[in-house]
């Protein structure tokens, strides 16, 4: 049997940093990530009263604070003494400008996904390149939305910026779109929306995997990013594939299809 290396090149990317190490979204849970080996980090970004950007996926402040407000109505400097809990650890909400500075410190990239809760200034998208064109990571940064619009303004304002479309159900063709790569849930991926996806010469990531199997499965299909709470069995199961991956075996895998 002939062995060859295989190198894949599916993106392991923390879903809100490593949750199970850290609270999400928190500062804790992003240098978690670095250390078990994820590629990327995936983080929720929203405006808050004054027009700044914080790191928080929900809209209110109970789930993880234990407060009854919501983000859009506090200011940045109001946000950052807030106390987050989740799983046993204790963490705070951090500007965008903080996590970025972090993830730059652990040479971490990111895949910020911007949630608007509908209060957006005028000019948020226009803030948002700025933080990112003054914190040098505009080219090596992502942005993602499910909010067409948004992503479409930051896509045309800054067509250096690598942009990616959030689609929670889709059962029939990708539609067209300026942006780089799609993001899909993993249940609507199929082999031929994969293939769809390379014709268009646009980047697909499956969101959110969290099962050994699918974990597997979309690392043998070679999908270009994997989203899940568990980077670290992402990165265990990419490495066993590089090591124990034989000519044969992917012969047989491609034969399948």
């Amino acid at each position: 049997m002939i062995t060859v290396v295989y190198q894949p090149q599916t993106t392991i990317v923390a879903h809100r940093g490593f949750m199970e190490k850290g609270v999400e979204n928190s500062l804790g849970s992003l240098r978690a990530a670095a250390e078990v080996g994820a590629d990327m980090v995936e983080m929720d970004i929203q405006e808050t009263k004054d027009g700044q950007f914080v790191v928080m996926h929900d809209y209110n402040l109970k789930r993880l604070a234990g407060l009854d407000q919501e983000v859009r109505n506090m200011t940045l400097k109001e946000l950052q003494t807030v106390k987050i809990v989740q799983n046993g650890f204790t963490d705070r909400i951090p500007s965008l400008k903080e996590y970025i500075d972090e993830a730059k410190s652990l040479n971490m990239k990111l895949l910020i996904e911007v949630k608007p809760h509908g209060y957006e200034s005028e000019d948020m998208c226009d803030n948002l390149i700025k933080v990112l064109k003054d914190k040098q990571v505009l080219s090596w940064f992502s942005v993602q939305s499910l909010d067409k619009p948004i992503l479409d303004e930051l896509k045309i304002k800054e067509p250096r910026l690598k942009t990616g479309y959030i689609i929670p159900l889709n059962f029939g063709h990708l539609p067209d779109t300026l942006h780089n790569f799609y993001v899909l849930e993993e249940f609507s991926v199929t082999e031929n929306l994969l293939e769809e996806a390379k014709e268009l010469k646009k980047g697909l990531f499956v969101w959110t995997v969290n099962k050994d199997e699918l974990l597997k499965h979309y690392l043998r299909l070679d999908v270009d990013g994997i989203i899940s709470n568990h980077p670290d069995r992402g990165v265990e199961f990419r490495e066993s594939r590089e090591e124990t991956e034989t000519f044969l075996n992917r012969v047989l895998f491609l034969l399948e299809k």
